[in-house]
């Protein structure tokens, strides 16, 4: 458990960096979210892939992309379902 526990931390503390580089900051939707809070709702939501095969996050039931190597789509609104 403690393993499972420095894990996330870690993974969480990855996110929180990589958000802070987003161009354009976060969707006006994620506003309402601390850089602590969406970076652990990040690590924590339900993930999937598109049919091209980008990985994607569920927030609050809407679906963002979730590839931070990618900044100019890292967090933004997945158009699909």
């Amino acid at each position: 458990m403690a393993d499972e526990d420095g894990d996330r931390a870690e993974a969480v503390a990855r996110v929180k960096e990589q958000l802070t580089f987003l161009p354009g900051g976060v969707p006006n939707s994620l506003w309402s979210y601390t850089k602590d809070t969406l970076a652990e709702a990040i690590v924590d939501g339900e993930k999937r892939r598109s049919p091209a095969g980008v990985p994607l996050v569920r927030i609050d039931g809407t679906w963002y992309y979730n590839d931070p190597g990618d900044f100019l789509t890292f967090m933004k609104e997945y158009p699909g379902d």
